[in-house]
């Protein structure tokens, strides 16, 4: 049996007895994978152990630049993470698309793989080819707790905040409430709650929700309020008429 079946399989003493026989524990696989990167991605943290205590890179680079801490934290196994954390992994190496263990485990949903990472050093703001950080893919993804995690931990929220400028440019031009309610449209907001005292919105990705206030002459915005759903956080732009800003 070679090497990558055996590790595939989780059959420990057969990945210990083809290593005494001469087995290369960082040879590539077809696929460019490593021994370790596919324990990592089966969850086998035994043949693991043993690969690294053989002398497996635990840094390889394969296919595309995935790394085993990659593989693990998209795979979002924290018996993994850890164990290739505590010895060494490098939490901020990057594939060839900028992608980091971050950034993958924030798209999936693996809260406490993120939190792992984070305790780790992992970078909060890299960014892959795709000029993304891990904040924007868990809100892309409606992950409010790993964003809400992000933001604490002090995540730079600017690309965010991108939407907040569109709309406060919409403002600068005219406080006509049919007019701005037909451009937050035209910007892919979506209403998603009409009444007698005003709209309700709702950004494009679900990030943001406004809330739209007409007076008595409709073409009037009375309050305009942006509010951020991960953090709670309001900012009102208009108020009686008066921009804020």
């Amino acid at each position: 049996m070679i090497i990558f079946k055996a590790v595939e399989c989780g059959d420990l003493a057969e990945v210990k007895e083809l290593i005494a026989n001469g087995a290369d524990v960082n040879k590539m696989n077809d696929y460019g994978w490593t021994p370790l990167m596919i324990a990592s991605q089966n969850g086998h943290v035994e043949i693991l152990k043993a690969l690294l205590d053989k002398g497996a890179d635990i840094n390889a680079k394969g296919k595309y630049g995935i790394t085993a801490l990659m593989v693990a934290s998209e795979m979002g196994d924290l018996k993994i993470v850890n164990e290739l954390l505590s010895e060494g992994a490098d939490v901020n190496a990057r594939d060839d698309y900028g992608w980091t263990a971050l950034l993958a485990s924030s798209k999936n949903g693996n809260i406490e793989v993120v939190q792992a990472l984070l305790t780790n050093g992992a970078d909060l703001n890299a960014k892959n080819e795709n000029s993304k950080n891990a904040l924007m893919y868990a809100a892309e993804n409606n992950h409010g707790n790993i964003a809400e995690i992000l933001i604490k931990a002090g995540s730079n929220t600017e690309p965010l905040y991108q939407e907040l400028r569109a709309l406060t440019e919409l403002l600068n031009n005219s406080l006509d409430a049919k007019a701005f309610a037909r451009s937050a449209i035209s910007l892919g907001f979506n209403v998603i709650n009409e009444g007698p005292m005003g709209l309700h919105m709702e950004s494009p990705k679900g990030h943001f929700m406004l809330f739209v206030a007409a007076s008595i002459h409709p073409t009037s915005i009375t309050t305009l309020v942006y509010m951020n759903k991960f953090t709670g956080e309001k900012t009102c732009l208009v108020d009686g008429g008066k921009k804020q800003y």
